[in-house]
């Protein structure tokens, strides 16, 4: 809301929903739903099953896009231009 209020082009503002929306649509929701489903997130579950090692480097993966993409966004409303 903040970056909304500051900024008067709303194509700034739908980037940032539509990155963090899309990455947590696609890469964050499923890995997780798929270890809390299977029991793969369990911490005593770590040392002996070799499941959440796909759907952790996924959500970690989510994470740094969605990073990348705020930052993204942000250096271009400071700067003022495109890339």
């Amino acid at each position: 809301m903040l970056i909304s209020l500051l900024t008067s082009d709303l194509g700034i503002v739908l980037e940032i929903t539509g990155s963090t929306s899309a990455v947590a649509i696609a890469f964050l929701l499923p890995p997780l739903c798929y270890m809390h489903l299977t029991g793969a997130g369990e911490w005593r579950s770590w040392g002996r099953e070799t499941k959440w090692w796909g759907p952790a480097l996924c959500t970690g993966f989510a994470g740094a896009l969605m990073v990348i993409s705020i930052v993204q966004v942000v250096v271009e409303v400071l700067t003022g231009r495109k890339p």
